[in-house]
């Protein structure tokens, strides 16, 4: 028996094993609940021969964006963090609104000002010990889920919030 191709660590992964840090949204961190990292996928090529197509890499990659669905706070201050995040890139009240969120230096950026924040998911070992970042440069949110009232349910239910995030590059 060969035991040269056994892992070195046994222990597996688990959910509930992370933490996210975004400066930029205090609120969202601490009421995070889900933190989905990015899937990707790479475009193909096939190029044909007599007798078959014959697949080959692409020259692209695509990633998924990055989700976080956290709890509403009652005073509704985590979800306006990214509301008002968005409202000042996408949809701002004046040209110097934009202005003075685009014109932040790399400091303030790193102190959760601007357009564009860096994110840090760690994720954590069996011991509940950190053992990898996977960060996140230069995010901004690009989606924010509505929030749904309803009167038809007899129980108390947690309002739940998803952002999706894009970033310049991230490492795994």
């Amino acid at each position: 028996m060969n035991l040269s191709n056994q892992p070195t660590n046994k222990n597996p992964l688990v959910q509930h094993a992370a933490r996210l840090v975004l400066k930029r949204a205090p609120g969202v961190n601490f009421f995070a609940q889900d933190i989905i990292i990015p899937g990707m996928s790479g475009g193909e090529a096939t190029f044909q021969t007599r007798l078959d197509r014959v697949p080959w890499p692409g020259e692209s990659l695509d990633r998924d964006p990055l989700e976080i669905t956290f709890q509403v706070d009652e005073n509704l201050q985590n979800y306006m963090e990214v509301w008002n995040w968005m409202a000042g890139i996408y949809y701002p009240d004046s040209h110097d609104q934009y202005k003075n969120l685009s014109s932040v230096s790399r400091s303030d950026k790193m102190n959760g000002v601007g357009v564009f924040s860096d994110m840090t998911v760690i994720v954590y070992n069996s011991a509940n010990k950190p053992q990898h970042k996977v960060r996140f440069q230069d995010a901004f949110p690009i989606a924010i889920s509505s929030l749904r009232f309803t009167t038809k349910e007899d129980t108390v239910s947690v309002m739940d919030a998803t952002v999706a995030f894009r970033d310049r590059h991230f490492t795994l």
